[in-house]
């Protein structure tokens, strides 16, 4: 039997979240390499601009990885219980 999907509920699995979580905080860890980067090497502040998307990813994938809710499976009404 298949199970129906409910808004707003865990909708993937725990192998799903450990990945997802581990995307996460290697993401993180890239943007405070960047960040790092930037300022030791004094590069234009344009550059910093360009933090927001490992650190937008790292903020993804905890929160996917904490809370087991993927906006990408909720749009489709869909779940990854793996």
């Amino acid at each position: 039997m298949r199970r129906r999907y409910r808004p707003g509920r865990c909708n993937i699995g725990p192998r799903n979240r450990w990945g997802r979580f581990l995307a996460g905080m290697l993401s993180y860890g890239m943007g405070v390499w960047a960040w790092t980067f930037i300022a030791v090497n004094q590069l234009p502040a344009f550059f910093r601009i360009l933090l927001f998307v490992p650190f937008y990813l790292a903020f993804l994938g905890v929160y996917q990885g904490i809370f087991g809710f993927c906006i990408h499976h909720a749009t489709k009404g869909t779940h990854d219980m793996r």
